[in-house]
C-alpha cells in the first residue's frame, strides 16, 4: 500500500532519548517537583504524561521548564485517543478544534517537546490518526507528533496469523509516525509464565520495526518494562539485572530512544521517594545515555543472535562484516559511521546470571572499547583476530574496530 499524504512537520530528534511512559500520578497530588526531580537524577531527559488530568499536565510542564527536563503531553479528552476507548475529534472541524485546543493550553511551555497523539490505535483507525498528524503538523510542526503502535502480544494482532504482520505494514503506511514506536512486556506475558527468551516474539517484533524504521529513515524507539507487574502498577519481581538486560538488547537494536514503563511506581512512589532498583537503574541508564548518544551518530546495519532463537525478522551470522563465529547466547548490533568505520554492540541473553563468550573475526583488528564512565574509547588490543567476553548480567559493550568497509 503507498504512503498517504503525510505531513510530519519539522521535528529533528537530536540527542538518544530515556523517557517514561508515566512519571507522576493523574491527578496532582502534591509532589509533581519531587516526583520529576528524582527522574531527572535517574538520567532521564523527557517524560510523557499518559492518563492524566489537565491539571497534573500542567503542574508537570510547569516543573520540567524549572528543572529542564522536556515533555511529551497526552491529553485524550482534548485531542487525539488512546486505541478505540477514548477518542477526541473525529471529523475534520473537531480535530482542527482539538489541535487550537492543545496548543492554547499546552503550547506556551518551553518544556513542551512534543504531543503524544495516540496510543496503540486499532488498524481500523488508521486514516483518523493520519488526519490528526496532519493537522497538528500544520500549526505545529517543530514539535514531536508521537504515536505508539500496538504489538504481537495483542489479543487482536499476532505473528501467527499473519494479523500482526498486516496491522503494522499498513501502520507504516497509513500512520506513517514520525518514529517507529511500540511496547511488549515480555516478562510479564512470557518468560513469567514459563517461555524463555529465546521462544519470545519480542526478537520478531524488534526486528521487523527495526527493518521499518530504517526503510522510511525515522528513529527507532521502544519501551521498557519498568513495573513487573504493569497490570496492577507494582515493581513485583522486576531486578536491576532484568532492565540491564531489557536496556542493552534495545541498544544492540539501534533504538535512538528508550521509555520507562513506568517509572511511577517502579523507581519511585506517589511521593518520590526511591525504591530499592532506583540506584542500579539510575546507572543503567548513565551507561545507556553515553553509548547511545555515540550509537544515535551510527547506522544499524545487522544485529544478530547466536544460538537457536524465535527471529524470523532479524538478520543472520552469515551478514556479518565483521564476525566469523560466537558463543551461544549472544545478541550482537554492527553499525557504521558515515566515513564507513564499522561499530560492534554486544550483549547477551542473560538476565539472572554473567555471561562469558568468545568472538571470532573475519579479519584482524584493531578494537577499542568505548568506557562508560569517561565517554572515551580504550584500546582492547591493536592485532585482534578474536575477543573473549566477560560480563554481568545484562551488560552491554560497544567496540569500534579499524575496519572500513
Amino acid at each position: 500500500m503507498p504512503d498517504l499524504f503525510t505531513d510530519n512537520g519539522t521535528w529533528k530528534q537530536d540527542e538518544f532519548v530515556i523517557s517514561t511512559f508515566h512519571a507522576v500520578p493523574g491527578v496532582p497530588n502534591g509532589y509533581i517537583m519531587q516526583l520529576l526531580r528524582k527522574v531527572k537524577e535517574a538520567h532521564l531527559n523527557y517524560v510523557e504524561t499518559t492518563f492524566s488530568s489537565q491539571a497534573a499536565n500542567l503542574q508537570l510542564l510547569e516543573a520540567c521548564d524549572k528543572l529542564g527536563l522536556k515533555a511529551i503531553i497526552q491529553d485524550y479528552n482534548m485531542f487525539g485517543g488512546f486505541q478505540d476507548v477514548h477518542v477526541a475529534a473525529t471529523t475534520d472541524d473537531e480535530i482542527a478544534a482539538s489541535v487550537d485546543a492543545a496548543i492554547g493550553t499546552y503550547g506556551r511551555y518551553q518544556s513542551l517537546a512534543g504531543y503524544y497523539i495516540w496510543d496503540e490505535p486499532h488498524q481500523n483507525q488508521f486514516p483518523l490518526v493520519r488526519k490528526a498528524l496532519n493537522a497538528f503538523a500544520k500549526k505545529a510542526p517543530d514539535k514531536l507528533l508521537f504515536v505508539g503502535a500496538q504489538q504481537s502480544a495483542s489479543p487482536d494482532y499476532k505473528w501467527e496469523d499473519g494479523t500482526f504482520k498486516a496491522y503494522i505494514d499498513d501502520y507504516a503506511a497509513i500512520v506513517n509516525p514520525p518514529i517507529m514506536m511500540s511496547n511488549y512486556s515480555y516478562f510479564y506475558h512470557e518468560v513469567d509464565k514459563g517461555i524463555t527468551l529465546e521462544q519470545s516474539n519480542i526478537w520478531n517484533d524488534l526486528g521487523y520495526l527495526r527493518r521499518l524504521a530504517l526503510q522510511k529513515d525515522i528513529p527507532f524507539w521502544y519501551y521498557v518494562q519498568l513495573l513487573g507487574d504493569p497490570v496492577n502498577n507494582t515493581l513485583d519481581n522486576m531486578t536491576v539485572d532484568k532492565v540491564r538486560f531489557e536496556v542493552n538488547n534495545l541498544l544492540a537494536y539501534g533504538v535512538k530512544g528508550i521509555t520507562y514503563y513506568n517509572t511511577h511506581m517502579a523507581l519511585t512512589d506517589d511521593y518520590g521517594e526511591p525504591t530499592e532498583i532506583y540506584e542500579g537503574v539510575k546507572k543503567i541508564n548513565s551507561d545507556a545515555l553515553v553509548l547511545g548518544n555515540e550509537l544515535f551518530t551510527l547506522k544499524s546495519e545487522f544485529v544478530y543472535h547466536t544460538g537457536r532463537v524465535n527471529d524470523f525478522c532479524g538478520d543472520k551470522m552469515t551478514d556479518s562484516q565483521i564476525v566469523e563465529s560466537a558463543t551461544d547466547g549472544m545478541v550482537l548490533g554492527e553499525f557504521s559511521s558515515d566515513q564507513g568505520q564499522k561499530y560492534l554492540f554486544v550483549t547477551a541473553r542473560t538476565y539472572d546470571r554473567p555471561y562469558k563468550g568468545h568472538i571470532q573475526f573475519k579479519n584482524s583488528c584493531r578494537i577499542d572499547k568505548m568506557n562508560k564512565d569517561t565517554g572515551m574509547y580504550e584500546l582492547v588490543g591493536e592485532d585482534m583476530d578474536s575477543m573473549d567476553i566477560d560480563c554481568i548480567a545484562g551488560e552491554g559493550n560497544l567496540y569500534r574496530t579499524s575496519l572500513k568497509i
